[in-house]
């Protein structure tokens, strides 16, 4: 009833039918077409076709193309199983009668049997760039187990993305296999990918990943590795040179210091021990007040560090989204930063030392005679670092209260902004409940409305008939009896057995009864019937369906708008008869004409618009066919046009 590239999407392995009917009807063979991928020793393999209860005995000859060998099969049943080795085959089924007499025997059919392997990834690309001006790419490979019917795809390892490609194939020397060398993709996106190579069995072997990367990126990439192999080059070299410098300086300076010091020492050496017990004294009352000091600085610094702290925990959270988007930047700017200081610190430490050279050799000069002065001036600054520390002092403690009321005054502002925001939110859903409220209010003030303006029609309607009845005139009226014709189009949505996926263009009539009666629903009865035909003409074979539905449905009715615009719910069952030809054009003696019948049900809806004795409707039915082993179903869009009386 169908043609072998319909029904071979219904199985996973070879069958084969042959139709042997006798007393008036020819036997036809239907020949796989396709290739079957079956793995050597995995399964049997089977071939079988329709049983003929008349038929006594079936013998089926198989031979292998390629090595010639014969395989001879003798069977009262409608199949053979087997298990042959990977190889093409040819095959013929030979038919006896009742009197064990060839019936008919079907012509050489072929098919094919591979040998299925696990694809073996031997290496592949870790890295591959994509072109810039070409949209394939190509992905060095050493691929095992495969040929031409095997599938490869790309999936990217963080989005799950799969792209398909194909492999590039070559014959291995001295060996009667295939390996991939290659493999070809349309343009990818950067990122980590997986090769997949998966067999027609759906075995697969999964690579390790891959970096993908387009070739501006990778361009961008060396020339950014080149300039910064060059930089740090040039960095290191003037590092080397002020090195060199550094060193020389020093040695000259040492050397000069040298020669001044030797030149001071013996002078040094006696008014050194003149103002030693000057110094000390000097020492040690510098030693108490800078202890005094420091531990005023450790507790204005503990008492800051606390603030400090406090600060930067509320802002910490802040600084972190910043720091970090900075920290790229910051890093480059440190490293060149670095260098600037170290270039820099290298010149002010010789300025700083021949700085000091010449101040200590001023300094050496006038030491003695300001030696009393800088008593005094120490006395005098000590004296005013008391005065400025106990008046720093004095102002942390009057920033620690301003910061207490600042506090204080934020905490009172914030309960204030939650109070308000409350207020807001208990005003907002008393206005929510009072437009619902009102909106209620104005939706049964409608309904009232239109009750009344149905009553008042109504009782209009009942007004007029008096008169109608005076003047003498005979009131029209529709009974619900209807006649129609249908046009549309039938196609299978789900169980595709007849049209191969084509849509069937059909004609049909309908007969049906709803009462018209006040009441919005309605229940009534419907009849219809449709034919359609299915063809297709190969260059081997002419084949047809025609298809007759005779159908019977329960039909719920309801008004929409007034009495011009209804809905229609139908279902029920229904009976198809289908005739079926098949006339294969190499052979006079292989064709068929035969019909068949089968029980159905359907549902569906539609539109329904009359004006008078005129209707028009639009809708769609669904169509379940119970066929033993092979469920059918139709989706049926339709137009219909008919009166009523």
């Amino acid at each position: 009833m169908q043609n072998d590239s319909c029904f071979l999407k219904k199985i996973n392995f070879l069958v084969l039918f042959c139709v042997i009917l006798l007393h008036g009807f020819n036997a036809f063979p239907q020949a796989e077409k396709n290739k079957t991928k079956i793995e050597k020793n995995s399964f049997e393999q089977k071939i079988q076709w329709e049983q003929d209860e008349n038929a006594s005995e079936y013998k089926v000859e198989i031979r292998d193309v390629k090595s010639g060998k014969k395989y001879y099969f003798e069977t009262e049943e409608n199949f053979v199983n087997l298990n042959l080795p990977a190889s093409r085959y040819e095959y013929q089924v030979t038919v006896l009668n009742s009197f064990w007499r060839v019936q008919t025997a079907s012509g050489w059919n072929s098919f094919e049997i591979f040998k299925a392997e696990l694809p073996e990834i031997v290496k592949v690309q870790k890295k591959s760039v994509v072109p810039s001006k070409d949209d394939d790419f190509f992905i060095e490979t050493d691929i095992k187990n495969v040929n031409e019917d095997s599938a490869v795809s790309l999936v990217n390892e963080k989005t799950g993305k799969t792209i398909k490609g194909s492999l590039v194939m070559q014959k291995s020397a001295g060996k009667n296999e295939k390996t991939a060398t290659k493999v070809k993709f349309p343009k990818v996106e950067n990122g980590e990918w997986k090769l997949i190579v998966e067999n027609p069995l759906g075995q697969k072997t999964e690579s390790d990943s891959i970096q993908v990367v387009d070739q501006k990126t990778e361009e961008a990439r060396i020339a950014a590795e080149k300039a910064e192999r060059e930089r740090l080059a040039k960095a290191e070299e003037e590092k080397r040179l002020a090195e060199e410098a550094r060193i020389a300086e020093e040695k000259r300076l040492a050397e000069e210091a040298e020669a001044a010091r030797a030149l001071e020492v013996a002078r040094a050496e006696e008014e050194r021990q003149l103002a030693q017990k000057q110094e000390e004294e000097r020492r040690k009352k510098e030693e108490a007040r800078i202890a005094a000091e420091k531990a005023e600085r450790e507790r204005l610094a503990k008492a800051e560090e606390e603030k400090r702290l406090a600060e930067e925990a509320r802002i910490a959270e802040e600084k972190r989204l910043a720091e970090e988007a900075e920290a790229a930047r910051a890093l480059e700017v440190a490293r060149a930063e670095e260098e600037r200081q170290l270039a820099q610190k290298q010149e002010e430490e010789r300025r700083k030392k021949e700085e000091a050279r010449i101040a200590a050799e001023k300094a050496e000069r006038e030491r003695l005679a300001k030696a009393e002065e800088e008593k005094r001036l120490a006395e005098e600054a000590r004296i005013a670092e008391e005065k400025r520390l106990a008046e720093e002092a004095e102002a942390a403690r009057a920033l620690e209260v301003a910061r207490a009321e600042e506090e204080r005054q934020l905490a009172q502002k914030q309960e204030e902004e939650r109070r308000k925001a409350e207020e807001a939110r208990i005003a907002a859903e008393k206005a929510e409940q009072e437009r619902l409220a009102k909106a209620e209010e104005e939706k049964r003030l409608a309904e009232e409305a239109r009750i009344a303006e149905e009553k008042r029609l109504e009782e209009e309607k009942i007004a007029a008939e008096p008169e109608t009845k005076k003047s003498g005139k005979k009131e029209k009226r529709i009974l619900g009896f209807y006649a129609a014709a249908d046009g549309g189009l039938l196609f299978s949505p789900f169980f595709d057995e007849f049209s191969d996926g084509k849509a069937m263009p059909f004609l049909g009539l309908k007969l049906g009864f709803v009462p018209e009666i006040k009441n919005s629903n309605r229940i009534g009865i419907e009849i219809d019937s449709l034919v359609s035909k299915y063809e297709l003409n190969t260059s081997n074979y002419d084949y047809s369906d025609k298809f007759a539905f005779l159908r019977m449905n329960l039909l719920y009715q309801r008004k929409i708008f007034r009495n011009a615009l209804k809905l229609n719910v139908r279902a029920g069952g229904n009976l198809i008869f289908i005739q079926n030809f098949m006339d294969y054009k190499d052979s006079d003696n292989l064709k068929k004409d035969a019909a068949y019948g089968y029980l159905g049900v359907q549902g569906g809806s539609s539109l329904v618009f009359t004006a008078g004795n005129f209707l028009m409707e639009a809708g769609a039915d669904y169509i379940f066919v119970f066929i033993d082993g092979m469920p059918t179903d139709f989706l049926s869009p339709y137009i219909s046009l008919g009166v009523r009386w």
